[in-house]
């Protein structure tokens, strides 16, 4: 952009091995996917004033436009968590490998929080990061036999919202759409949604006037762009389909499948991005789904043991569409990525292919064994060691692995306060919530 761009570290941590694009971000060590079950409860914190500003039309916006999504069948409970959280008190409802390592696992409570200083950010992230970690979201624990979540988290700071900013904010300021977007897009993990390489002309290139088709997955955003980013784009819609479909969802689109094979035609190689784009070149840059291959393999399960295959769901069955692989780029790493395609230093490279022929089916039908045999590749990812997003399901431990994704480490600070010691008896739990950080380009 020919603004600053800033790298929103959306990090979710529920065991998410293996899940990416639009589709999942965890699934659990059984193969289950990691999703709520409906309605999805929501403990709303009590005060929604940021300095005399209310900003519960800013949430209520940002949930909406993800149960607005006509492709999928999404409600939520919304109750009354009856508190307000700050930093003090955060710990009695917040979970943390770090600052809050003995707060709730399964106390049946989501608390969703609106930091209106960035006091609670800088608790979990230091205070270096107080004005420039936007939020963060995390599923916290799941049932690994059922993928059911049992408990999840969402925080958003209002530090430097515009019109109220907080002078230490220096400048730095969100607009009422800026900061229902960074709703939109963390709710979107909290769901269970995942990073989206979709669009990354339109994402990368210095003409703001096509940021309409940067997905709300996304994990770069644009100060002044949220109008934009917290719409959901055709992928972003797909991929909540795909966890919570509307009843008419499979039967009136159709589905593209296949299998990634590294150059010599047997291996599968895993974490290619796949996109399926409507051939209409009027109609490619809005009508296109991703998919990351293998990323339904289980958690803990990707290893040379994982496959490349991939499906493209939600596709119109009176369009036709070519399918194009390519790989990460190389900026959609670490925090920013596509778990657990999101190796430190190197992402598999390889040369971009586009199938020939375009793909057609009928409603309800999958169009199947649209496989790719690679050429140029610089690595597979299953004979690379990748920094994981997440801790097993069954040991409860923690590294507090977000610190890597934070512009400088602080020393956590760990509440006195409600320090009862949880369990997750059913399994499944994560590391510690991961954050949206601002970083330049």
């Amino acid at each position: 952009m020919s603004y600053q761009k800033l790298l929103l570290f959306f990090l979710i941590f529920f065991c998410p091995v293996g899940v990416h694009a639009y589709g999942p971000r965890s699934v659990s060590a059984t193969g289950k996917i990691v999703k709520w079950e409906l309605p999805v409860r929501l403990d709303i914190e009590s005060d929604l004033s940021v300095r005399d500003k209310d900003v519960s039309a800013l949430l209520d916006a940002g949930l909406k436009m993800w149960s607005d999504v006509s492709e999928a069948s999404l409600t939520y409970s919304k109750q009354d968590l009856g508190v307000a959280v700050d930093a003090d008190n955060v710990c009695c409802y917040l979970y943390d490998g770090s600052a809050c390592p003995n707060g709730p696992l399964t106390d049946g409570k989501n608390p969703i929080v609106i930091d209106d200083d960035g006091a609670v950010v800088a608790k979990f992230f230091g205070t270096s990061n107080r004005y420039t970690t936007l939020g963060f979201a995390a599923v916290i624990s799941h049932d690994k036999d059922t993928g059911k979540a049992v408990k999840g988290e969402a925080v958003f700071n209002a530090a430097c919202l515009s019109g109220v900013a907080l002078s230490d904010c220096g400048g730095l300021s969100f607009s009422d759409d800026d900061f229902t977007s960074f709703i939109v897009h963390e709710i979107g993990h909290f769901l269970g949604l995942n990073h989206a390489q979709v669009n990354l002309d339109e994402a990368d290139d210095t003409d703001t006037s096509n940021d309409d088709k940067i997905t709300t997955m996304h994990p770069f955003f644009t100060p002044g762009n949220g109008a934009n980013f917290k719409t959901p784009e055709k992928d972003d819609k797909v991929g909540l389909a795909f966890l919570y479909p509307a009843s008419n969802f499979s039967s009136s689109t159709f589905t593209i499948s296949g299998t990634i094979h590294d150059t010599n035609g047997t291996t599968e190689f895993a974490c290619a991005n796949v996109i399926a784009r409507n051939a209409d070149t009027s109609k490619s840059r809005v009508d296109a789904v991703s998919f990351v291959s293998g990323q339904m393999c289980a958690d803990g399960d990707f290893d040379k043991s994982c496959d490349g295959n991939y499906e493209i769901h939600g596709l119109d069955p009176a369009a036709s569409y070519l399918v194009t692989v390519e790989k990460i780029n190389k900026d959609i790493k670490s925090a920013s990525g596509i778990p657990p395609c999101e190796g430190t230093g190197f992402q598999p490279g390889f040369t971009t292919q586009t199938r020939s022929s375009s793909i057609t089916s009928t409603a309800g039908t999958e169009a199947s064994g649209v496989d790719f045999t690679l050429s140029g590749t610089t690595g597979n990812v299953n004979s690379l060691i990748l920094s994981p997003l997440d801790i097993s399901e069954e040991d409860g431990s923690d590294d507090s692995l977000f610190e890597e994704a934070v512009l400088a480490i602080e020393a956590k600070s760990v509440s006195d306060s409600c320090s009862t010691t949880s369990t997750v008896d059913s399994g499944g739990s994560s590391n510690s919530s991961g954050g949206c950080t601002l970083f330049p380009r």
